[in-house]
């Protein structure tokens, strides 16, 4: 007790000593409390109005840019482009072989909810058994007709173990011919929640993918063995089927290439009658990849700044998305050392993306891609490749708080998918002009000496060739024989040159994209 009160007693004689110093006065007066309380709150307040200032601003923007677009006629909305409910029996998505790969929950906000993993693995280890050798890989390079050659054969026969291809093929016939019929249906609506946007994915893409590769080994066998009517068919199919896969806006050519490596080995050898050649060029007359890419393009558009950035203001997420991309889609080494500076200050946890900068990383990707899509000139079949060169150097940015996402989620190069929409409708064009000649060398018995006189018995209308925006360039090399061809991403004639890697696969970049056959 009385060495409390003399701690007591110390401690007060000191307390008055230093009330007693002016400087203790100072610090604890009501005018230094105030001088305090304003520089803590003056950075604060400083800090809250600009980022309202940049989150009215930003939105105001935002709102002003998709008030531009509703008034050319786009949709801003994902609702407002999600594909009409169709019957089943008009669906190409509900046939039995497909309908199991759904389920059915209520909405979630992943996709992979609503889809049926187990079925899907084994449906896919049925048909791989049949496309893939064991180290995986693919032993048939469907764009083969691109160097001229044919599909080979005893590669598949000897990966496969079996002399007698068909005969092995007869297990996943049913499946096959089951597709094929469905193939013909109107509709392809996948029965999943497209409100979720960035989330909601087709899950019978991949295994229509691996189904194709069976479909093609069939039909050149096939072809080998006479069966001509039943490897038009096939090659039909495929053709289809990379229409099926385009319908509901997801974008793969895969079955379509197929289908014309399986049309062009025929057309090689003098295999398809007229009546085949005509129901090859209607199916793909079908196809319209520029249009599909310039869909896409907008609707990847949509899907990332209504459903993918807003949920950046979700801390976890945010820091999750950061690291999973910056090894896929950052590769400048600058701006690398930026993301992971400021993963690295932002500790075990990021602060939610500021409003105001999601609208202007919004704006960009908007004002971006709606440049992009100026340059696919679809009623006149014409990619502009030098402007969306341009368009993605002006990409070529610094990293700031207005363009971390959109150059993170690497959706600033569009160039890469308007190469794909060249590559892959060229060889549409190429294939249905190809048919019609076919058509014209069967009831004239000669080749056309120029495209005219294709028009309008064989083929209504010549295509343009999309890089140049000119007519595809034809040539007679023989009596029997021809070169028909697109001046390539490069833009320059090179006379129908055709420039292989060292795998023997083309090189796009310099060839010239070329239809000829082997001489003979």
């Amino acid at each position: 007790m009385t060495s409390l009160k003399t701690s007591l007693s110390t401690f007060s004689r000191c307390l008055r000593w230093l009330q007693g110093l002016r400087l203790f006065r100072w610090v604890f007066c009501w005018r230094t409390a105030r001088w305090v309380m304003f520089g803590i709150l003056t950075p604060i307040t400083i800090v809250v109005v600009y980022l309202t200032e940049e989150r009215v601003r930003g939105q105001w923007e935002w709102e002003h840019f998709q008030h531009g677009l509703e008034a050319q006629g786009l949709p801003i909305h994902i609702s407002q482009i999600i594909p009409p409910l169709v019957r089943d029996d008009q669906n190409f998505a509900m046939t039995p072989l497909f309908r199991p790969l759904y389920v059915a929950v209520p909405k979630s906000t992943r996709f992979t909810d609503q889809i049926n993993y187990g079925y899907m693995n084994d449906f896919d280890k049925r048909l791989e058994a049949w496309s893939s050798n064991n180290d995986g890989g693919q032993y048939t390079n469907y764009e083969s007709w691109f160097v001229a050659k044919p599909v080979d054969r005893e590669s598949w026969r000897h990966g496969l173990g079996v002399t007698d291809v068909l005969d092995a093929l007869r297990k996943v016939d049913p499946m096959l011919d089951e597709i094929s019929v469905a193939s013909r249906l109107p509709f392809t609506r996948i029965p999943i929640h497209y409100e979720l946007g960035y989330d909601a994915m087709n899950p019978c893409a991949g295994p229509i993918i691996t189904m194709s590769y069976i479909f093609e080994l069939r039909a050149l066998v096939e072809l080998d063995d006479g069966q001509v009517d039943r490897a038009a068919d096939d090659a039909a199919s495929l053709i289809r089927l990379g229409r099926a896969l385009t319908i509901d806006d997801f974008v793969s050519y895969t079955p379509a290439a197929q289908g014309i490596q399986v049309v062009w080995e025929g057309l090689a050898a003098h295999r398809w009658s007229d009546a085949q050649l005509i129901e090859f060029q209607n199916e793909l007359q079908k196809l319209d990849f520029l249009d599909v890419f310039r869909r896409h393009i907008y609707l990847q558009t949509l899907e990332v700044t209504e459903s993918l950035w807003p949920t950046f203001a979700q801390p976890d997420r945010l820091r999750r998305f950061l690291e999973s991309e910056l090894s896929i889609y950052v590769h400048s080494d600058k701006d690398k050392k930026d993301v992971k500076r400021m993963l690295a200050r932002s500790g075990s946890t990021i602060f939610g993306f500021p409003e105001g900068w999601m609208y202007q990383n919004n704006l960009l990707e908007g004002r971006f891609v709606q440049e992009a899509m100026s340059a696919f000139d679809v009623p006149n079949h014409h990619v502009d490749v030098r402007k969306l060169e341009a368009n993605d150097r002006t990409m070529e940015m610094p990293l700031t708080p207005y363009t971390v996402l959109v150059k993170i989620a690497g959706l600033t190069k569009l160039e890469y998918a308007s190469e794909n929409a060249a590559h892959a409708q060229t060889p549409v064009d190429e294939a249905n002009i190809a048919c019609a000649i076919e058509r014209y060398r069967l009831a004239n018995g000669k080749l056309p000496e120029t495209l005219d006189l294709l028009v309008p018995i064989y083929i209504a209308k010549i295509p343009n060739d999309i890089i140049s925006g000119k007519r595809l360039i034809y040539r007679r090399t023989s009596d029997d024989n021809y070169v028909l061809y697109s001046v390539g991403w490069n833009g320059n004639d090179d006379g129908g040159k055709i420039v292989t890697k060292k795998d023997g696969s083309l090189d796009f970049e310099k060839s010239d994209w070329v239809w000829t056959y082997p001489g003979k």
